[in-house]
């Protein structure tokens, strides 16, 4: 039995012993909620064992996946051989077997995961609350977080525990400082109990997250939180940016955000706590997925016009999703002249940078073509590349000194002046980029990328009349001509995943 599992349950226990003693005055039943790992499971089994010491008889409704399309499976095992079995067409029968279990009570049901169960076995459940003059009786189970009940009754929250939960559940684990250890678990039992038995980060962890992220678009939507908190932190909000990556609007986004908020793993604005948990929260995603997670997240970036060093720090990972070794370039970096890549090359350059303008040592050798000796072998705009010449010799210069006098190298703020996409500043490009109809930017896209009008019409199914009145507002949009629309645009949306 989980001896932790009563660790910050006071409140949640309260609600289950006032169900108990209106249980004496007929069927009651309590529902358990919350996120993936929190520990539904444990306090009905420490609950239910409780219970059977002060003599209540304890039926099981059996759940899974596969059984909530086989009927009566849920009670199935609880019910005698013969014509009084669990046989599909005899449900009376089986409910009169399962009244006969609980006798004069008092009587315990736990359905645990009960959207998993079957939808016989919960109509009996239910005829048995509803007997005339029945037997003390008390059904509880456990669901997950924004799940719309299967059994009506009074819910009984369970949150992630908070730092002093989490000191408790770690005493006699060799874990971390139990700060860190709230900060990687986000306070879910399960996430701090693997972190306590491994004693830190790692393959533990992986699973136990892998474990507690729901499946559909809410763990799509886990994955984006995560890949923006190992990016470059940005001043725009992460639930805008996760909406921007899914593609998705705001009221789409809050319907995904209860298993994710109540499991721990994000706060109510999508932010992941640590980059660790973010870390744990990716590892099961293959590496081509992390990668164009990863072009995603740049591409949304570059057109909510953010500077280059936060669309780089996702664009180096989209070359190597695992995080490259410094100073090594990507796979598929393209030499000058190359096409499609250079675009990318110049916001690497452009970010490499502001990190040798910081004299960050760190940093600037993450980005492609060994920057930190001059950008040589890079493709990109002749002034990104005497920006990155210069900034290495101002960089060198500050780190030799530093070293010199035995102190840490000093870091200066980068500049500040707008890295310019043409004639339009990028935060200007973004902005009017977002104002583009759909169809707008399909268009745009595919004249950015080289297509002719005739060949766009192809592609898009429309006449070339359509193509050229949507180029012409485009223009009018973006106050360019057509050969400024590569500088606004990727060359094509294909590059930001290739």
């Amino acid at each position: 039995m989980d001896t932790h599992a009563l660790v910050e349950r006071a409140e949640a226990r309260r609600g289950l012993h006032a169900a108990l003693s209106g249980s004496a005055r007929g069927g009651r039943v309590a529902v358990l909620t919350g996120g993936a790992g929190v520990g539904k499971t444990a306090l009905l089994d420490r609950f239910a064992a409780e219970l059977r010491a002060r003599g209540f008889r304890h039926l099981r409704v059996r759940t899974s996946p596969l059984g909530a399309a086989d009927p009566l499976s849920g009670v199935r095992h609880l019910l005698p051989p013969g014509p009084a079995g669990a046989e599909p067409g005899v449900p009376g029968r089986a409910g009169a077997a399962l009244a006969a279990l609980v006798g004069g009570g008092p009587a315990l049901v736990t359905v645990d995961d009960v959207h998993l169960a079957d939808a016989a076995s919960l109509r009996l459940v239910e005829e048995l609350l509803c007997r005339p003059g029945a037997a003390p009786l008390l059904v509880v189970a456990t669901e997950p977080a924004g799940y719309v009940g299967a059994l009506a009754g009074v819910r009984v929250p369970l949150r992630p525990l908070g730092p002093a939960g989490v000191r408790a559940v770690l005493r006699g684990y060799p874990a971390p400082r139990p700060a860190a250890a709230h900060r990687l678990t986000g306070g879910n039992p399960r996430l701090v109990h693997a972190l306590g038995r491994a004693g830190g980060p790692g393959p533990a962890l992986d699973r136990a997250v892998g474990r507690c992220l729901p499946a559909g678009p809410a763990r799509r939507a886990a994955h984006a939180a995560a890949a923006l908190r190992v990016g470059h932190p940005v001043a725009v909000p992460a639930a805008a940016l996760v909406g921007d990556v899914l593609g998705v609007e705001a009221a789409v986004l809050a319907d995904l955000l209860p298993p994710l908020l109540a499991a721990g793993l994000v706060d109510a604005a999508w932010r992941v706590g640590d980059p660790a948990l973010a870390a744990a929260m990716l590892a099961g995603l293959a590496a081509g997925e992390r990668a164009g997670l990863h072009a995603r997240i740049a591409r949304a970036l570059h057109l909510r016009g953010l500077p280059a060093p936060a669309v780089a720090a996702h664009l180096v990972r989209v070359a190597d999703p695992d995080g490259a070794a410094a100073g090594d370039p990507p796979r598929g970096h393209r030499p000058a002249g190359a096409g499609p890549g250079c675009r990318r090359t110049d916001v690497l350059l452009a970010a490499a940078a502001a990190a040798l303008d910081a004299a960050d040592p760190r940093t600037a050798p993450r980005y492609p073509g060994n920057v930190g000796s001059g950008g040589a072998g890079c493709c990109g705009e002749p002034a990104h590349r005497d920006r990155v010449a210069g900034a290495v010799a101002r960089a060198e210069r500050r780190l030799r000194t530093a070293a010199a006098a035995g102190r840490p190298p000093p870091v200066t703020a980068a500049p500040a002046a707008p890295e310019r996409t043409g004639t339009v500043p990028v935060a200007a490009a973004g902005a009017r980029v977002a104002g583009l109809s759909r169809a707008e930017r399909r268009v745009a896209d595919l004249a950015a990328a080289g297509f002719t009008n005739r060949q766009i019409a192809h592609r898009l199914v429309v006449t070339v009349s359509t193509v050229e009145q949507h180029l012409t507002r485009v223009y009018r949009k973006l106050g360019v001509a057509r050969p400024g629309l590569r500088a606004l645009l990727p060359a094509e949306p294909r590059q930001w995943a290739s």
